[in-house]
């Protein structure tokens, strides 16, 4: 029976179905579009003499054959835009130092990432924007890749927020994620969620549950011992970065 329902499981149709009814939906819901651009929820950090730099490739150059640009948005810690920024491609690369200047304050927040096209093409086009984004202090950065597909649109050129949707499932359930990383007693661990959702997601460690907002962050800092760190959510994929820190020393991961 398997053998014969997993083409409709697998099928547009199928995947938009298990998303509506909320059978063992799909993380992602770009597996239903022919064409898009997404990009990760990316965090940037300034406060504690942080900085945060951030690298991209121009992946539409590269595999479309096609000129872009780089266009951001910023967003606070409570999810509110600060403002957003376009980014030019050197020998296919982009770069860009935040720090409090930069921002304007010091701080926490998120931002998103687009390959935007300078020309109009008719090609059908998918590109994510999975980026290395690295924190650090004095100069010396702890880098680590994008954490989910976030964010899409279904724009090319000119574009604004409402035209930016989530790219993970909103369905609510009972999930759990195991930290892959011991919490040993020589590090201070701290725990970096980013909310991709239109929707407030709520995630809980060691019993304390956290209620955090759409295109919002939240630090969490858990305690020191060798058991396993435990995640439960209603959110589908509640991998947070960690930040392990010791004196000067920054190492920046995924769970």
């Amino acid at each position: 029976m398997k053998k014969y329902l997993r083409p409709f499981y697998n099928s547009v149709f199928g995947i938009a179905l298990r998303n509506l009814v909320g059978f063992r939906p799909p993380l992602h819901l770009l597996e239903t579009k022919k064409s898009f651009l997404a990009s990760d929820l990316f965090v940037w950090k300034t406060d504690q003499e942080y900085s945060t730099i951030f690298k991209a490739s121009d992946i539409l150059k590269k595999f479309y054959d096609e000129d872009s640009a780089l266009f951001l948005f910023f967003f606070d810690q409570d999810g509110q835009e600060i403002f957003s920024k376009t980014l030019y491609f050197n020998d296919g690369i982009a770069e860009l130092t935040i720090d409090k200047d930069f921002i304007g304050m010091e701080g926490l927040g998120t931002f998103c990432a687009f390959n935007i096209l300078i020309n109009l093409s008719e090609k059908q086009i998918k590109a994510t924007n999975r980026c290395y984004v690295g924190y650090g202090k004095k100069g010396c950065f702890s880098m680590v890749h994008g954490n989910l597909l976030a964010l899409y649109t279904s724009k090319f050129m000119s574009f604004g927020l409402s035209d930016i949707k989530s790219a993970a499932s909103p369905v609510k359930g009972k999930y759990k994620y195991y930290l892959q990383k011991s919490n040993l007693e020589f590090f201070n661990n701290s725990l970096v969620f980013a909310n991709p959702l239109d929707r407030d997601i709520i995630v809980s460690i060691s019993g304390k549950a956290f209620q955090i907002g759409s295109r919002c962050c939240q630090v969490i800092q858990v305690n020191k011992d060798k058991e396993a760190i435990v995640i439960e959510s209603n959110f589908i994929f509640p991998r947070p970065l960690v930040f392990s820190e010791s004196g000067d020393f920054v190492d920046v991961h995924h769970g």
